[in-house]
């Protein structure tokens, strides 16, 4: 093992609720690492940082163009601080992409982001979720991103509040599809809230499936078949899976 240290800030103070505001993931092609993290500071034009350890090297180095500071498009002040960041890389042999998504922990909410990485810069920012729809999840993981199996899309969800509502979006390489969304629990009864959310791909298909836990302690999972997802029965109930 060799250690660097101080590569970023995520936080001024420790917070009262812990996050986890960074993710690593490797560029397929070369064999680069990325450490993407948010970033406590004053400055308007750095809420998310990468730092690139390449592939020959075993410590980061800040120079050299090795650090890369960029600003989120959808906010011109410097309120956001990224709590819970996560990534994925295309498996595809010879590819560089990357996605990753990011929530903040804004005290009125949450917004739910996601950009791409295309071996050089970051790509194409799309927004899934505003603070308004996100209040019931401030502070919660409820974002993952996850590429199928066979790479030819990314997909990226994120808890919108409203009653279960998951917002979702893919990107193909060239831009981030419409967001749509979709009910946890489509119940008539059910009002509880996606608080953490999970999604993994299929290897073997560009299936994947997504699990949520929800305000009222239910785990739910929800199936995506390469077009549609469909929302599957609760695993467990009223369990206590908040904290």
């Amino acid at each position: 093992w060799y250690y660097s240290q101080n590569i970023s800030d995520v936080w001024g103070v420790p917070p009262a609720t812990h996050y986890r505001g960074f993710d690593i993931a490797f560029e397929t092609a070369t064999g680069d690492a990325l450490v993407i993290s948010g970033v406590e500071n004053t400055s308007v034009d750095c809420d998310l940082k990468i730092n690139i350890l390449p592939y020959n090297d075993v410590q980061f180095n800040r120079n050299n163009g090795n650090e890369i500071c960029f600003n989120d498009n959808n906010d011109t002040t410097n309120t956001p601080v990224y709590a819970w960041i996560t990534a994925d890389n295309n498996k595809t042999a010879g590819s560089e992409e990357i996605i990753f998504a990011a929530m903040n922990n804004s005290a009125s909410g949450a917004n739910g982001k996601a950009w791409a990485w295309n071996g050089t810069d970051v790509i194409n920012e799309t927004k899934l979720v505003t603070e308004t729809l996100a209040a019931s999840n401030a502070g919660k993981e409820a974002i993952a991103v996850a590429y199928a199996g066979d790479g030819d899309l990314a997909m990226v969800i994120a808890g919108a509040g409203a009653d279960g509502g998951i917002n979702y979006t893919t990107w193909d390489g060239v831009a981030w599809a419409a967001v749509a969304g979709y009910d946890i629990d489509p119940t008539a009864a059910e009002v509880s809230d996606a608080l953490w959310v999970r999604l993994k791909a299929d290897p073997a298909t560009d299936d994947m499936q997504a699990m949520h836990i929800d305000s009222g302690d239910d785990i739910g999972t929800a199936y995506w078949d390469g077009s549609t997802w469909t929302v599957k029965r609760n695993l467990d109930e009223a369990e206590s899976f908040e904290a």
